[in-house]
């Protein structure tokens, strides 16, 4: 675990954990602190060759001279020793790089990933079982009201955590995740899905994994799993002492740095305790203009018809080329810039409610309305904008995982152990997810964070039309495999 520490300095590119932007780095220099070296150099000297050579070399000498001034005076060589604490002043929790040390939390490693592995394509087989668990998932965590959830945020927190585990633990985990599917395989394929992933310009999608280990003297990690999440989910590894709020502050810190601030807090403070021997978060964050822009003339007052009553909403028409259809449903397809992702939605047929027709979706049917063929189709969507939150401990319980939860019989030993032989356990899952969506396209966001302990605890030219002033299904769509990154629900519009 323990690499050269200059080395992992120059090579990661870990975020600060606190204002992002104060980092001191070595080439780079305040401009007031450049200029007033210039203006020194050139009074009273008019060799302006030497002064050409010299400006540069001074301004960097100077440079890393309150480079490493600033790391010693914060303690940032200290290694990983849980009982020193940086002193910090301003009271944030910020970090200078691996290997350093504040507020008790200690970056172990921050990967530049690197690996022989090549992406192969994606199994039909992973593709039904990622959007069975993708549909489940929102029927049991949507409740009564407008929902969003990102499955593929929820399902690589569990899937890291499924490596952590054994025996018949690890089964009933695999067969919520992946049905039949082996966990090397599941392991595979997303890796496979995130090499596949688009990320231009104007759409992009942004993911990244923690985990965070307790920095108790009677926990040991299994180094084996610290590899395979450095190696497979591309993980920053923390120490830390979770009985200090510093603690739950740099765990925000990552996360709402991870979503672009749209998830600017995971945990509160009561989540963890000095029981808590570890947290495995990931975090989501999409943000993309649409292929084609919707102009004033586009856009107009409309009603909306919400399970709770009318409302005035801002309708957004267009023309697509992408017309879902069904016994039970309608829909569309609008693509984002680049074509790599697009919005998808589901109307149900009138008199349907949601739940009645999220009862009858499955995941092979979601496949089979994405292979739509293209047909032109008018479409009104509703601007809206959408945050939520919730445990998802008792979903997953009610999918077929109960021994992960259980305080007795779980068997997460594939991620450490205690020295006093207690069994980890899952103590809580925690999700939440944003959506913006307007006229110039959509911003979202998820973030979710497993919490492991060891002790009890209009008229259409051509024919077709899906005005969406009504409760709807939608998805954000990767286009190359059709698997869903966002899916929630629209019951009213705010």
């Amino acid at each position: 675990m323990k690499k050269n520490l200059y080395d992992l300095m120059e090579k990661t590119d870990a975020p600060m954990l606190g204002d992002v932007t104060d980092g001191i780095r070595p080439e780079k220099m305040p401009r007031d602190m450049q200029k007033r070296i210039e203006k020194k150099i050139s009074k009273g000297s008019a060799a302006a060759p030497l002064r050409r050579a010299l400006i540069p070399a001074l301004a960097a000498a100077l440079c890393l001279a309150v480079f490493f001034g600033v790391l010693a005076a914060t303690g940032a060589f200290k290694r990983g020793d849980p009982d020193e604490t940086a002193e910090n002043t301003s009271g944030d929790t910020q970090y200078a790089g691996p290997g350093t040390e504040q507020g008790g939390v200690v970056l172990l490693t921050s990967p530049v990933f690197s690996s022989d592995r090549s992406a192969a394509p994606l199994s039909e087989e992973f593709r039904r079982a990622y959007c069975s668990f993708s549909v489940e998932l929102l029927k049991r965590a949507g409740g009564s009201g407008s929902a969003l959830v990102s499955p593929l945020s929820v399902y690589i927190a569990m899937l890291t955590v499924t490596n952590g585990a054994k025996g018949e633990t690890r089964e009933e985990l695999r067969r919520t995740l992946g049905g039949e599917l082996t966990v090397e395989h599941l392991n595979g394929n997303l890796f496979s899905f995130f090499e596949s992933l688009s990320n231009g310009g104007d759409a992009r999608l942004e993911s990244a994994n923690s985990v965070w280990l307790t920095d108790r003297t009677d926990f040991h990690v299994n180094g084996e799993f610290i590899k395979l999440v450095e190696n497979t989910f591309r993980a920053d590894i923390y120490t830390a002492p979770f009985s200090e709020k510093s603690t739950v502050d740099a765990i925000n810190r990552w996360c709402s740095y991870r979503t672009n601030e749209m998830i600017k807090e995971i945990l509160d403070y009561e989540d963890v305790s000095f029981r808590t021997v570890s947290v495995l978060v990931n975090a989501l964050s999409f943000d993309a203009m649409w292929a084609e822009q919707y102009e004033k003339k586009d856009t107009g007052s409309a009603v909306f018809h919400g399970e709770s009553g009318n409302r005035e909403v801002l309708m957004m028409y267009s023309n697509e080329s992408r017309y879902l259809s069904g016994e039970k449903e309608k829909g569309f397809l609008k693509n984002y810039a680049g074509g790599g992702y697009a919005f998808m939605a589901l109307l149900p047929e009138k008199g349907t409610s949601v739940d009645d027709y999220l009862s009858g979706l499955t995941g092979d049917r979601f496949i089979e309305l994405c292979a739509s063929e293209d047909i032109p189709v008018r479409c009104g969507l509703p601007a809206f904008s959408l945050d939520w939150s919730g445990s998802l401990a008792e979903v997953f319980q009610s999918m077929g995982v109960g021994l992960a939860f259980d305080t007795v019989r779980s068997d997460l030993s594939g991620l450490g152990y205690v020295d006093s032989g207690d069994p980890l356990y899952i103590e809580k899952i925690i999700h939440k997810a944003h959506i913006d969506v307007d006229e110039s396209g959509t911003r979202a966001a998820a973030a979710t964070a497993v919490v492991v302990d060891d002790e009890v605890a209009s008229p259409d030219p051509v024919g077709r039309a899906v005005i969406l002033d009504r409760p709807f299904v939608y998805a954000i769509v990767d286009t190359s495999s059709m698997l869903p990154v966002f899916i929630g629900t629209v019951r009213d519009v705010k």
